[in-house]
Formats: structure tokens, sequence, C-alpha cells
């Protein structure tokens, strides 16, 4: 075959992938290299009638075939909702196991290894899914300036508004895949609490309004960066700093709660450092109104923070975000979620029935107080009724001996000293604290595809709450 007739060949199978990609919906997945075996049908597999297919978090949308490093899983979208679980991995913890106690030792023993060596594999993971209302704005009143994030929904930009010069954080959000996903009233909810909150740890939005293809959520812009990069950078933190930074997110949550609204999404990727080393809750994409005595069903979240209750699907409340701040306090201590597992399966089986595990101080170099120990065992109890702060709420959370040392008082007002300042330049356009990964990226905005444009008009009047 000569060389002309292999690339005449080639484009023939592109132009049918793109065929079946954008008019037929083909359902693509994006699987890293080393988990293909997993997800292989064998002739035996066939016979039997046993199809493996990957889990429906790696069920690639749009926005992600046109990422130029997709495949490499540097940055790649991990929040589950009814239709996205992810497998991929944020990297190797403590609590690792298999089949018989001499290979749990033995497992455990390598991870040690990569906790001495200060070695941190984690990867980030992303997501699926106006006060001043007199005043209209639309796209043209602002000015892009770099990308500071990026999920499947769309980007987020650093942007400058023209006629002040202010900086913000604008959240562009697909209609299509809003749709796609059934997460319209998801984002209203969002919406509602970014323009509504006045809580001190909570992000702030300024304006909304939409295009036709997408909404935009223009916000205060939080110079930092995510906790996630200085904790990747730091590869775990010191107690003292964990607990500054735990209480301010454990105080966020009980306000949310007081609100009758869960979380749902608690990881380093969704908290922000402000310039002066307070934290900032953000992305209430997953947030849901769940009232006393009310269940919610849906599959949501993020794998290596999921609640017991949430994998075996008996419905959840406010209980499981105390479970996932029970992950956060740990990974911020010891480097790694504790019940991470690279098989998702097995990982589930980890937290649905395994203890947590601890670090050696000795032989890991990881030393954690009592109260630390006995806080994070008492959140992550299985049983949610039995957790930490299901019947007594925040109050029941600052009341444990861990926090005894903070005054909530002089922390709701910011007068305590933060552990670490970012560093920052005097230009207010400073991203230096963001990955470079997003700030690389080119500012031309995903094309909704002609399958996308037609959903969205047809149902485009359950976007009427999004004008501003």
């Amino acid at each position: 075959m000569t060389n002309q007739r292999k690339r005449d060949d080639i484009i023939h199978v592109l132009k049918n992938c793109y065929h079946n990609i954008f008019e037929k919906n083909l359902p693509i997945y994006g699987v890293a290299y080393p988990h293909l075996k997993d997800f292989t049908t064998s002739k035996q597999d066939a016979l039997k009638k046993i199809s493996k297919k990957p889990p429906k978090g790696n069920l690639l949308k749009s926005e992600d075939l046109f990422r130029d490093k997709w495949y490499k899983n540097s940055k790649s979208d991990s929040k589950i909702s009814d239709t996205n679980k992810s497998s991929e991995s944020r990297g190797p913890s403590i609590s690792e196991i298999s089949s018989s106690e001499d290979s749990k030792q033995a497992e455990y023993d390598s991870v040690s290894a990569n906790i001495e060596e200060g070695k941190s594999h984690r990867k980030s993971k992303k997501t699926i899914y106006s006060k001043d209302r007199n005043k209209q704005v639309n796209l043209d009143d602002f000015e892009k300036l770099k990308v500071i994030g990026k999920g499947t929904f769309g980007k987020v930009y650093m942007v400058k508004k023209i006629t002040d010069g202010k900086i913000y954080a604008m959240k562009s959000i697909r209609k299509d895949v809003m749709i796609e996903n059934d997460q319209i009233e998801s984002a209203k909810m969002e919406k509602q609490i970014l323009l509504n909150n006045q809580y001190p740890f909570l992000v702030k939005m300024s304006y909304v309004f939409q295009s036709k293809d997408k909404v935009y959520f223009v916000m205060n812009f939080i110079r930092g960066g995510e906790l996630f990069t200085h904790l990747n950078n730091e590869k775990r933190f010191p107690e003292d700093k964990a607990r500054f930074y735990a209480i301010q997110i454990m105080l966020s949550i009980g306000y949310l709660h007081k609100q009758d609204i869960v979380y749902r999404d608690i990881k380093p990727e969704n908290i922000l450092i402000g310039e002066d080393g307070y934290l900032y809750l953000a992305d209430f994409g997953l947030a849901k109104s769940v009232k006393k005595g009310e269940l919610a069903t849906t599959f949501c979240g993020t794998p290596e923070y999921l609640a017991p209750e949430i994998i075996k699907e008996e419905g959840h409340n406010h209980a499981v975000d105390w479970w996932a701040c029970g992950i956060l306090i740990y990974e911020m201590i010891v480097g790694f979620p504790p019940f991470y597992h690279k098989n998702q399966n097995t990982m589930y089986d980890l937290i649905e029935k395994f203890p947590v595990k601890f670090p050696d101080p000795v032989k890991h170099g990881i030393p954690m107080s009592d109260e630390a120990r006995d806080l994070i065992s008492t959140l992550l109890e299985k049983d949610p009724k039995k957790r930490l702060g299901y019947d007594g709420g925040i109050e029941e959370i600052i009341a444990h001996p861990w926090f005894r040392e903070i005054d909530v008082d002089m922390l709701l007002n910011k007068q305590l000293d933060a552990p670490f300042i970012p560093k920052l330049s005097e230009e207010l356009t400073d991203v230096s604290n963001f990955d470079k990964e997003f700030t690389s990226t080119d500012l031309t905005q995903s094309i909704v595809p002609r399958g996308g444009m037609e959903a969205v008009e047809k149902l485009n009047s359950m976007f009427n709450d999004f004008d501003s």
C-alpha cells in the first residue's frame, strides 16, 4: 500500500469518527493506558454475554475532545453525577489493600516509601458538570485575560470589566452540557448561593448573564489559587495549618446546612486561598436543597471523597459533607486521601467496609495528635447517624478538642494570623498561583455542536432565570 493510500485511509477513518461523534452521538471514553485491560471484552467474555465498559465517569464530552492533553490525565474531570463516575486516580495512600494480610502489609510499606521520600503523585480532579442588578452586563463588557480553570461545562477565565478595570473570575457554563447532565436546577442553586451569601469563607458573585449557548457567572477573583496546588507543592501541611484551613471549610459547610443546602463536593480543588491567607469555598455545582427528614439520591461527588451511603445509593443528607471534611483533614495532614486505591471498585470497598489507617509517626515521619485522629475517625464513621455532626451540626464539630485553640469569633472576623500568605506581585492580574496548564490555554471558547444547539434552542425557556 502506498503512503498516499495510507493517508487517504486514515483521513477516511477520521472523517467517519467525526461523523459518529457529532452526528450519531457515538459515546467515546477516555481511559488511562494501564487500565485498558480492565475494560477489554475478550472472546470468552463475549460468549458469556459480558460486555466490559469504562464507568460513565470516563465518558468524554465535546469539551474534552478538543483538549490538547486530556489523555495525559494531568487535569482530568472527575466530579461524578448520575452520568459521570470517574475511575482516574489522585495518588497513592496508606490504605491500599489486597486479599491477604501479608500483601496488605507489603502494599502499606510500599506506600510508606512514597511518603518518606515526599513523592506525591496526586492529580487534580475536576468535577463534571449580580448584586448590582440595576446594571445590565453582557459578554462585551468583559475582556478575557487568562484561563484559570477548566471543566466539562466550560472554562473559568480571569476577566477585566472594561468600564472600571476591575478584575473578576468568570465561569462559562455550557447550556448543552447542563441539559445533557440534567444540571439546570443545580446551576440555578449555584447562582442563588453565589448571589445571596454573605459568609466570609464563601466565594461571592457580582453578575450573572447568558448568551445563546452559555451562562456566565462573574465572581470575585481569588488571587491565591487552589488549595490543591499549594498542597501539591508542599506534599502535606503541618497539623496547625490543616486545622486553620479545616475549621473555615467546616464553618462554611455548617452555614450552608443551616439553609438546608448540602454541598457534596468538598476537596482541595474547590477551595481557594485569598491574598490574606484565608480560604474561600467555591464551585457549588453539586449543591442541593435537602430539608430535615429528606434524602437525596443522586450518585455524585469525587470518588475519593464519597461517603459510604452515596456508594450504596441508600439516599444521603448533610452527613456526607462531614464525611468529606474528614477525608480533607486526613489528606491535608498525610498528603493522600485515606481510602485511595488505583482500582475504583476496591476503593469503594475500602470506603464501605474498612477502618481508616493512620501513619506511624516514627516509621512514616508524619506526626498526628490524638485529637486529630479522634476527629478524623468520628467524621469517617460508616454509619451516617453515628457520624460526628449528624445530630449536633457545626456546633458539635467546633466543640471537638482539636479545635480548642481556635477563637471562632476572631477567625470569622479574620483577626487571626494566617499560617501562610501566598506570594503575589503588585499586579492584580498575577496568576502565578494557578496551574500553568490552565493559564497557558488559548482563550478561544469551545464551540457547541449542532445537536447541542438544537437541544438548547428547544429548551431555552428553562434558562430565563439566569438573566441578571
